[in-house]
């Protein structure tokens, strides 16, 4: 076997040979020319990042791990990242540290195989002597091998002339960008080598065979749908659908010939949102499909991991199962396995026409630091990002993430649909500086008329003596909670009577589905049905009751639960908002804020009149003024966490940890709900014994029966550790009712 002078790559199981160090190269550059980059930094990097393999030490280690032999490890990556700081024009050790420019190019080198770092441990990591000399060495022995010199890569290194190197999002988002290209282009490269079969299933389908297939895919859908449904839209609610749909349309096309970038989607609960988004989206792509700036792909992105699963069903029936990829880490593990080979791929890089996805992956890739979620990050690039339920943003946090999606709109050509039926008007806020946001559905302001469906009653205080009354004076009911305890204790005085059921995210996915489905019968088929949920119904959940009772929340929350409640306008509904006596606020910060304002709100509304309270609570303007103040409020922090300042001072690492949307750190618990579910963690164990890992796939099998709790919570509960952050719980944890028996159970779903 010939081994190369300068080798990349060693032989593996299904590659016989080896791969030097010039091909793997010409792959990363050729795979970033497949991503449309032909110039520029990325180039530039593709060249140089493994520069350090030319390097004698990594060329014996290389050689004596594939002979077996004992080997002292070679690291490669910051040899490049030197060599990339010199070109733009600081050589360390030899003045003063350069500017931001220097780092810009230096960064995604030193990342690629670590992660992104902060300023103070990336300029240590490129100022070490021994780095310094060692990339010396491997740059002379890089020329003898055809390695582009100093004046042709020299103008490929400087950061763009128009890149304010003082605006902090900019260069963070820049970074990220050229990270993400980078990590891409050399796995896929590295792929190529090690599993050629595999480079050959990473094929998907067209957008534009997409926009063919949404028109009549969308109407034998709605056929299909409409001969299945127990509930019969009424003429008002079809009405407001039919016209949704064709202002989208009508607004897609006439986008393609705009510059703007930003929309917002208001459509009221019900409303054919889903579909009316994708029908935007779709429109946008057709207008813009011979422009410069064609449309890339659409990404959904929605608050639950359910909506995820319900939206994506929805878009695979109608746009063929091959063009859409679901991306979260709950997919049921038999369908993903259905998957084509190809769109299982595609999951690794978001390589797909359509991706159906969870807010929190899609916002969070946008700060993401370790190289498997920073390599998503470039396919946002002149895409369409569908952002739904857009009031649901943590407030602490929407400065840095209106600030990341304004920069990736200007630069890298995103388009942002901001949708909800609730929408907080974030453009009025003087502290996100968010400019202009063009609203889609303009007849929105109507089709809320059109689709009063509820009405809404004020009750003041109830104490739960009072509430229970009323729930079983109704045959079929809703009532939401603001807190898993505020549930609990609703459901021990409503008592274990015939339809009583309870939805939490301390029941298991599957235990929830359970649920659903037999509220669903029970509704149709007349029997009663009395649901206690916490906030995990509120949004995107199809379903429809009679009547609802909702503990005084903000004023989106309420909304979102009337969208429950008459949701074909197939008779009359009633929401009833109440202060639960001992009741919760809800968790701090955010939620409590906007319940305590809403209170104000509600108090101020029901002096003038039931008719006026039920009204306004319908009223677009009201809803708008409402989140006006809420952001307005000086209690509110819309950057809780000081990202900005630490993007100002390009700490890459920091900001990551501080950009998540989830707060706790979660643990999973598999609770034994069925017989399946007590033999996958049965087979779990016994692999983990036998092996000591469990492989993607069975972490998908097992998602069903996963229940997520905070660390703080593990004490708590008489838990099995299995393997890293993965518990069991005995069958006596796992009530068929409440699901997980957390103590004094924390959280508001």
């Amino acid at each position: 076997m010939t081994i190369p002078r300068y080798a990349a790559h060693s032989p593996g199981p299904l590659q016989p040979t080896w791969e030097d160090q010039r091909t793997h190269r010409e792959r990363v550059v050729a795979a970033l020319a497949r991503s449309g980059v032909t110039a520029g930094l990325s180039v530039a990097q593709a060249h140089l990042h493994d520069l350090g393999k030319y390097h004698p030490a990594f060329q014996a280690y290389i050689r004596a791990s594939t002979a077996g032999l004992p080997a002292t490890r070679a690291p490669h990556a910051a040899h490049g990242a030197v060599m990339a700081q010199a070109l733009a024009g600081h050589w360390p050790g030899s003045r003063a540290p350069g500017h931001l420019g220097v780092l810009l190019a230096a960064a995604p080198i030193l990342a690629h195989h670590t992660g992104l770092k902060d300023e103070a441990d990336m300029r240590q990591a490129l100022s070490a002597p021994l780095t310094v000399q060692a990339t010396q060495v491997a740059w002379a022995a890089a020329l003898t091998d055809g390695h582009p010199d100093v004046p042709a890569l020299t103008p490929l290194v400087q950061p763009p002339a128009d890149v304010n190197l003082l605006d902090g999002t900019q260069v963070d988002l820049m970074t990220r960008m050229l990270t993400s290209l980078l990590v891409d282009a050399d796995w896929t490269a590295t792929e190529e080598h090690y599993r050629p079969h595999l480079a050959a299933q990473r094929r998907r389908v067209d957008l534009p065979e997409v926009v063919a297939r949404f028109a009549p895919g969308r109407r034998a859908f709605l056929q299909r749908q409409q001969a299945r449904k127990t509930r019969v839209a009424s003429a008002a609610v079809q009405q407001v659908r039919d016209e949704v749909h064709r202002a989208c349309e009508a607004a897609g096309a006439a986008a393609a010939g705009s510059a703007q970038r930003l929309y917002r989607l208001t459509v009221p609960t019900g409303g054919g949102k889903t579909l009316a988004s994708i029908a935007f989206a779709l429109a946008l792509a057709r207008g813009r499909a011979e422009t410069v700036t064609p449309v890339s792909r659409v990404i959904m992105a929605v608050p639950l991991t359910s909506i995820t699963d319900q939206n994506a069903e929805v878009l695979r029936a109608v746009l063929g199962a091959d063009a859409v990829l679901e991306h979260h880490s709950a997919l049921d593990a038999q369908r993903r396995s259905e998957q084509p080979l190809h769109l299982r791929l595609a999951s690794e890089t978001w390589d797909a026409p359509v991706i159906v996805t969870t807010t929190v992956q899609a916002i969070e890739v946008l700060g993401a630091a370790e190289p498997g979620r920073l390599r998503r990050l470039h396919r946002l690039r002149g895409s369409v990002l569908i952002l739904d339920e857009v009031q649901g943003l943590p407030t602490h946090l929407l400065t840095p993430i209106m600030a990341l999606l304004q920069e990736a709109a200007r630069r890298h050509d995103l388009t942002v649909v901001l949708c909800s039926a609730t929408q907080p008007p974030f453009e009025l806020e003087r502290r996100l500086n968010l400019g202009n946001v063009q609203e889609i559905n303009v007849g929105s302001p109507r089709h809320f008329a059109l689709l009063r469906r509820v009405t809404y009653h004020w009750l003041g205080e109830l104490g739960l003596d009072d509430l229970r009354a009323r729930l079983l004076a109704t045959p079929q009911v809703l009532v939401v909670l603001n807190t898993r305890r505020d549930a609990v204790r609703v459901l021990q005085a409503l008592g274990t009577g015939d339809g009583h059921s309870h939805l939490s995210t301390l029941l298991c996915p599957a235990h929830r589905q359970q649920v659903r489905a037999a509220v669903d019968a029970r509704l149709a088929a007349g029997l009663p049905v009395r649901l206690v949920s916490t906030t995990v119904i509120e949004a995107g959940v199809d379903i429809s009751f009679p009547c609802a009772y909702r503990q005084t929340a903000g004023l989106e929350r309420v909304q979102q639960v009337a969208g429950r409640v008459n949701r074909d306008g197939e008779g009359h509904g009633d929401v009833f908002l109440f202060d639960l006596t001992g009741g919760s606020d809800g968790p701090p910060g955010g939620y409590k804020l906007a319940t305590r304002q809403a209170r104000e709100l509600y108090q101020d509304l029901a002096r003038q009149g039931d008719a006026a309270f039920s009204d306004a609570l319908h009223d677009p303007e009201v809803t708008r003024r409402y989140f006006r103040n809420l952001l307005a409020d000086a209690a509110l922090d819309l950057d809780g966490r000081d990202i900005q300042a630490q993007r100002r001072a390009f700490n890459l690492r920091t900001v990551s940890d501080r950009f998540r949307l989830v707060d706790d750190v979660q643990l999973t618990v598999l609770v034994p709900f069925d017989a399946r579910a007590r033999r996958l963690i049965a087979a779990a164990r016994h692999k983990l014994d036998r092996r000591g890992v469990l492989t993607g796939a069975d972490h998908q099998r097992l998602q069903p029966y996963a229940v997520q709790i905070r660390e703080a919570d593990v004490a708590r509960l008489p838990l099995t550790p299995l393997h890293e952050d993965l518990f069991t719980c005995p069958t006596s944890a796992y009530d068929p009712v409440w699901g997980l028996r957390l103590p004094d159970p924390q959280g508001a779903s």
